[in-house]
């Protein structure tokens, strides 16, 4: 465990104040204490261009002559003391992750990955590219060879594509220019041998669909339900025993596999396909801005380990193990968990300039990094981007509970998709929040959400 001296010693070497006497003790920490490195790595996932800076600070093999991480002389960061904390902390950290994550392990694999992208490129038909991408995603081919190694721009020749985490996403543009963009922990199969043919095992997609011939219309295929579109823009929901459309534009078919009945979805309205549910398409609700989490009520829409509620707690979402991509392209392992806010069944829920999120949980380390942040689309549907933060003033109590309120215009675009800021929200304000989500370096912060509230200042 990371004591107080420990990280004033770290705050030190962030302010460029470190003095020669503090070098020895702060090498020692870092290649012994795996709490420290682990907060280094997870901050390191926010970048915001200082990479360049802290490459340069660092030495070319990254350890002194005693086999000890090497550190930047303390005042290569003195000179950025205009720069706020914040992008101070991330400065450091870089410096040291950078080193620390490039192995020629990783080198291996991502060469091997591309040479295998190549070849699959090369020999089979392609039938789309990624052109917009977030967080870890796994593509499983056609030849049954599963990779990460993935980026905008990458040609596919079909197969699966699944999230691999709350904060991962891609866009996938077929040759005609419709797209379909995946969210989250979702699974989606696609095809296109003269019609496309989309397999969502689970989670939700976002559809824009160009005009489609009438005898080879795109087919959607969940649990529950098959699409036919001809050309429009649609969000689908696969759930184990329903799933949940909301048409924007155009018009969808539904059959229901259940019984077989079908039914036309037009421009502005729903339909969920459940068994016991009538087949009646409604009117989408007026967006709202108010939401609070019922896990006290149901595990549903989660992700993460939900423990029931006790005699002595209530019940609560804990954080499991998800990969995670640095901006230097390595994949690490974070612990999250999260929580769908919007979905098919009810009114979508939009941050407004007052907008709070209200968090109640519980830590067992009370200086652990946390990571806070919602994913959001636009109304159509399309996919705007995670918005993120961390460590607000986290005030544990004895017993490890805490309450933190985050202001919605305080959330910031993630980094990692800084490259694709051009076509994505410049904020969250406005959006509709498709999922809440934290997150920490280590399963040793122990940290269990309780409640998640959205409301207005002035209604609080």
């Amino acid at each position: 465990m990371m004591t107080q001296a420990d990280i004033e010693l770290l705050e030190r070497y962030i302010d460029g104040t470190l003095a020669e006497s503090d070098v020895e003790p702060l090498q020692t920490l870092l290649r012994d204490n795996a709490e420290a490195r682990a907060m280094l790595r997870s901050l390191a996932t926010v970048d915001f261009g200082l990479q360049d800076i802290a490459a340069n600070a660092a030495t070319a093999d990254g350890v002194d002559g005693e086999g000890r991480p090497s550190l930047p002389e303390p005042n290569a960061l003195a000179t950025k003391r205009s720069l706020p904390l914040y992008a101070r902390t991330l400065l450091a950290i870089a410096t040291v992750v950078i080193v620390a994550l490039t192995t020629s392990l990783y080198v291996q694999r991502a060469s091997y990955e591309r040479k295998f992208l190549a070849v699959s490129a090369k020999s089979d038909r392609r039938i789309g590219k990624i052109t917009g991408l977030g967080g870890v995603v796994m593509w499983t081919g056609d030849g049954g060879r599963v990779t990460s190694d993935l980026s905008v721009g990458t040609e596919l020749t079909g197969g699966t594509i699944e999230g691999a985490s709350p904060t991962s996403w891609v866009e996938l543009e077929f040759l005609d220019g419709s797209t379909v963009t995946v969210c989250g922990d979702s699974r989606l199969t696609f095809s296109d041998f003269g019609q496309k043919v989309l397999h969502l095992k689970e989670g939700n997609v976002a559809s824009k669909v160009s005009p489609q011939s009438a005898a080879n219309p795109m087919l959607v295929h969940t649990r529950t339900a098959m699409l036919e579109v001809l050309g429009t823009e649609f969000n689908v929901e696969s759930e184990v025993d329903a799933t949940s459309l909301n048409v924007t534009e155009g018009k969808v078919r539904l059959k229901r596999l259940s019984d077989g009945r079908t039914v036309d979805v037009p421009a502005n309205q729903r339909v969920v396909a459940a068994s016991r549910s009538e087949l009646t398409p409604q009117q989408i609700p007026e967006s709202v801005s108010r939401w609070k989490s019922q896990l006290q009520v149901s595990p549903d829409r989660v992700l993460g380990k939900w423990i029931p509620k006790t005699n002595g707690d209530d019940a609560r979402l804990k954080t499991i193990p998800y990969l995670h991509t640095t901006p230097q392209g390595q994949l690490m392992t974070v612990f999250a968990a999260g929580l769908q806010v919007s979905d098919g069944d009810d009114a979508f829920v939009i941050l407004r300039p007052d907008s709070r999120i209200r968090v109640r949980g519980r830590l067992e380390q009370a200086h652990s990094v946390v990571f806070f942040g919602v994913t959001v689309r636009h109304s159509i549907g399309r996919h705007g981007g995670n918005f993120m933060t961390f460590n607000p003033a986290l005030a544990p109590d004895g017993e490890g509970r805490f309450e933190v309120v985050l202001k919605a215009r305080d959330l910031r675009l993630d980094p990692l998709v800084a490259r694709l800021k051009e076509d994505l929200a410049a904020t969250p304000i406005e959006m509709i929040v498709e999922a809440f989500w934290c997150s920490t370096p280590t399963d040793a912060a122990g940290l269990e959400i309780v409640e998640v509230e959205i409301f207005q200042s002035g209604n609080k």
